[in-house]
């Protein structure tokens, strides 16, 4: 969600909560508009709105909600993709860190080696 839509967002949240926006200036209004911009950037407008109406269909929330209760909640499946994906690439950067410092067999490791292939064929 971009700064506009959460500017947006905020003035429906106003609408149901009017006791939320008080007589700020508009650089306290901007402020606000930034810090729930921070939280809500990933988040859809349309989802946001539809998790507002949600929050305020319910009784027992006589005040207006802070930004987080408005935030795309990831789904379990969601949740363990990223986490997979996550130990993918560290897996990857660890296999390239061993490739980069692997060191072949000695001379005379390969002796040894075709010594006992030797005997046992």
């Amino acid at each position: 969600m971009n700064k506009k839509e959460v500017g947006m967002l905020l003035d429906e949240v106003a609408i149901y909560y009017p006791s939320f926006v008080s007589q700020q200036r508009q650089e306290d209004k901007r402020e606000i508009r930034d810090k729930w911009h921070k939280v809500l950037e990933d988040t859809p407008y349309d989802i946001a709105v539809s998790l507002l109406e949600v929050y305020v269909r319910n009784p027992d929330n006589r005040y207006a909600p802070h930004p987080g209760a408005l935030r795309k909640v990831k789904s379990d499946a969601e949740r363990y993709h990223e986490q997979m994906q996550a130990a993918g690439i560290l897996t990857i950067e660890h296999w390239e860190e061993m490739k980069k410092n692997a060191v072949g067999p000695t001379e005379e490791q390969r002796r040894k080696v075709r010594e006992i292939l030797g005997r046992n064929v």
